[in-house]
């Protein structure tokens, strides 16, 4: 139930840079390098996959191969380390799992547990092989206890950079953003009018006060002040069913209209209407028909298209609102 939440892709491509570095990565040949803003290569392509830099440092593994499974195909296995702005290996390439930089700190696990290190590939925080967790955001990262063996829902406590427990929360909560994190509980049972699954959707503030009470059937982290939140689940996580944006208090800013919301950016966010959603077995889900829109804080639609890419560079600048 948990893993959709965890699971994020993200495709990086010759004009990503969202780090500040001035590097972004590229491939040749199957290996990944990076190159600079000019298009001068200052990492040679050796690795097989690479992660954005954060921090001055990026994630890089050698030896990861294809898997293919039914609906999709990623790389696994090899190992990781981290290199600097100039390529040098800073950390070595001994690690099963490297997450970038956040808070000054990485998340790396390998068959000794799960530890943070800092940008000198120091351990600052040793979390041994007891459970999963979370990136530092806003100075806090969540720790997660799998009780489901006792009939009981996930835990989650967040510590601080020096690995300090800070509060505890029944419930499994995701990183902070904006002084409010999304927190999963489940419910004693099974509610088709809400969710096909057993999932409710709050958020809990830093003090550890749950000031929206779970009650919708997904939500996703603020950003700019509004959260886009499912009224109920009845498909896959991310697309379908009805839409809106609550501010801080819970209170809905934009009324629940479209069957897809992403976060708001530079004041605009996309959205889509309409359309049939098809979820095949051997592919990603996807929209036939219908229309994605631009629209700004209060849900006005400044632009409507039929194509998603096109919103790009819209987004990174905003529209006019008149």
């Amino acid at each position: 139930m948990y893993a959709a939440i965890l699971i994020v892709t993200t495709l990086l491509t010759a004009t990503d840079d969202t780090s500040g570095s001035g590097l972004v990565p590229f491939e040749k040949a199957e290996k990944w390098g990076f190159k600079n803003a000019t298009g001068k290569i200052v990492v040679e392509p050796k690795y097989d996959e690479v992660g954005e830099f954060s921090d001055g440092l990026a994630p890089v593994n050698q030896g990861a191969k294809w898997e293919h499974y039914m609906n999709f195909s990623m790389k696994e296995g090899g190992k990781w380390g981290y290199i600097d702005t100039n390529g040098k290996l800073v950390v070595p390439i001994t690690l099963d799992y490297a997450r970038k930089f956040s808070d000054g700190l990485a998340r790396v696990s390998d068959g000794r547990g799960t530890r943070y290190l800092d940008q000198s590939g120091k351990v600052v925080i040793d979390l041994g092989c007891d459970g999963g967790a979370g990136d530092f955001h806003e100075g806090l990262a969540p720790v997660y206890k799998d009780r489901s063996l006792a009939g009981r829902d996930w835990r989650t406590t967040f510590i601080d950079r020096k690995g300090r427990k800070v509060f505890v929360v029944d419930g499994y909560a995701e990183e902070f953003s904006e002084g409010m994190a999304v927190l999963c509980v489940k419910q004693e049972k099974l509610d088709l009018s809400v969710s096909n699954e057993r999932s409710r959707y709050g958020y809990v503030e830093r003090s550890g006060k749950v000031t929206i009470p779970p009650r919708f059937g997904e939500a996703l982290a603020f950003h700019e002040g509004l959260a886009a939140i499912r009224l109920k689940k009845t498909t896959v996580y991310g697309m379908g069913d009805t839409w809106g944006y609550i501010d801080k208090s819970g209170k809905y800013v934009i009324v629940p209209q479209f069957n897809e919301a992403h976060p708001f950016r530079n004041g605009v966010a996309r959205v889509h209407v309409g359309g049939n959603l098809l979820t095949p077995s051997d592919m990603r889900p996807f929209w036939i028909g219908g229309e994605w829109q631009l629209v700004d804080r209060l849900g006005k639609v400044l632009k409507r298209s039929q194509k998603w890419l096109e919103y790009e560079d819209a987004i990174k600048t905003k529209l006019p609102s008149g």
